[in-house]
């Protein structure tokens, strides 16, 4: 689907027309069956208007629109390149096209229509929206920001700039910019679950766990169904020690996803297995840890972790298995498990004495 598509209300003058008030007429009569839904009915109505007269731009414009919606992309595209052909400044013709392309992937071709969108008109929020969303996908950051910047000069109270923003900030590792951000997207609409989700990312990545627990608590509680906040704050509560609450989260995250919100599972089983070590549930740790490393071979927290769980369970040689896989894949993560393993020793001889 378009985000936030635009149905052009205009009517055509100045132009050769056939049968103008017949044409005139069933653009209006698809301009009210698109408002009430009626799609298959709207797009009766705006193929024949095109047939009738062929020049109509805005109406081979409306027409991609319901084509989207009705889920029709090859028909959609090819409704907004016949409006361009017509019109090829058409701005909002150009977005159209751009969103669509965007939507399929084709990112290439997003970018280029985006960006002819703003050139022909500067002053179209919209397309600094979604080229900034590419930019952000393809972690170009910097142009992305002056472009969500540009979008919010146009338009003071876009929310979903200011959340774009917020996630751009978030790649550069801008935390204090990220957290403003989310808390003005937050401002221009106080019930967007995923904007409360974005603003305790950010201030988990601060390390401002407190904080970050109870704007996801308060996620949860506006949408008990979003996987990704029950995931996030099972993650904050492995921050502030709380393991239980922890482990309940994450189970349940990783219940609900799906479809709608993709979860690393590789990542939810280590984050289990994280938590179910720090509450001595060495057994299922290490079942957890076991199924995230045989979904990601070369996940190295998840490799360092199982190391750390024989350690805790006296198996000095299965922890320096996991040593020896951690040498060549992730030296960082192998010093810091020698190191546990050796210091485990260091301690046993120190006893003694």
């Amino acid at each position: 689907m378009l985000n936030k598509k635009l149905l052009l209300f205009l009517f055509f003058a100045g132009s050769t027309v056939v049968r103008p008030q017949t044409a005139k007429a069933l653009y209006e009569q698809g301009v009210d069956q698109h408002r009430r839904g009626q799609n298959q009915e709207a797009a009766v109505s705006f193929q024949e208007v095109t047939r009738l007269n062929p020049n109509f731009a805005d109406a081979f414009n409306s027409l991609c629109v319901v084509y989207d919606e009705l889920d029709r992309y090859p028909e959609a595209i090819e409704a907004c390149r016949q409006a361009l052909a017509l019109n090829p400044r058409n701005s909002v013709a150009l977005y159209n096209l751009g969103s669509i392309y965007s939507e399929s992937k084709r990112t290439a071709e997003a970018i280029a229509s985006l960006e002819a969108s703003i050139a022909a008109n500067h002053n179209f929020a919209p397309a600094h929206y979604i080229l900034a969303r590419l930019y952000v996908d393809s972690e170009r950051y910097i142009p992305a920001i002056e472009l969500l910047k540009q979008a919010i000069a146009l338009a003071p109270n876009y929310g979903a700039a200011y959340n774009e923003l917020g996630v751009a900030y978030c790649g550069l590792k801008r935390n204090a910019e990220a957290i403003s951000a989310f808390t003005e997207a937050l401002r221009c609409d106080p019930h967007e679950t995923h904007f409360v989700v974005n603003l305790g990312a950010a201030y988990f990545l601060a390390g401002r766990y407190a904080e970050a627990v109870e704007l996801m608590e308060r996620a949860t509680g506006n949408d008990p169904t979003s996987a990704v906040a029950q995931n996030n704050l099972g993650q904050a509560y492995l921050r502030i020690g709380r393991y239980e609450r922890a482990v309940e989260c994450i189970s349940r995250a990783q219940q609900m996803a799906g479809s709608k919100e993709q979860i690393e599972e590789a990542e939810i089983e280590n984050n289990l297995g994280f938590a179910n070590a720090q509450l001595k549930r060495y057994r299922v740790a290490l079942d957890h840890l076991a199924r995230a490393i045989d979904l990601k071979p070369q996940f190295s927290a998840a490799i360092f972790n199982l190391g750390m769980v024989h350690l805790a369970m006296n198996d000095r040689e299965a922890a320096l298995e996991q040593y020896a896989v951690l040498k060549t894949l992730d030296p960082d993560f192998a010093a810091r498990l020698l190191a546990k393993i050796y210091q485990g020793r260091v301690i046993a001889v120190s006893t003694e004495h």
